[in-house]
């Protein structure tokens, strides 16, 4: 039996704002939790994967029979582009 393993990254997703985003212009910045609230984001197969589990997001619905691994992480270096976070 072969196991396999699909690593997703959304990287500058909107999942949530950064503990630092007043410092950028960038306080209540949720395009994650905007998509949601508008009813018109469908993502099934993301939210059985452990989406609606991440702690700290507007769009927090935790699930206990989530099939994936989920996580939320915050760039170490202090800036606002993906160049400069990474």
């Amino acid at each position: 039996m072969s196991k396999r393993v699909f690593w997703i990254v959304l990287d500058s997703a909107g999942i949530g704002g950064a503990p630092d985003a007043a410092d950028f212009g960038d306080k209540g910045a949720d395009t994650f939790g905007t998509c949601y609230k508008s009813g018109k984001l469908k993502v099934p197969f993301m939210e059985k994967m452990g989406l609606r589990n991440i702690a700290g997001t507007s769009f927090f619905d935790p699930k206990k029979d989530v099939d994936g691994c989920f996580c939320r992480m915050h760039e170490k270096s202090r800036g606002k582009d993906t160049t400069v976070g990474h």
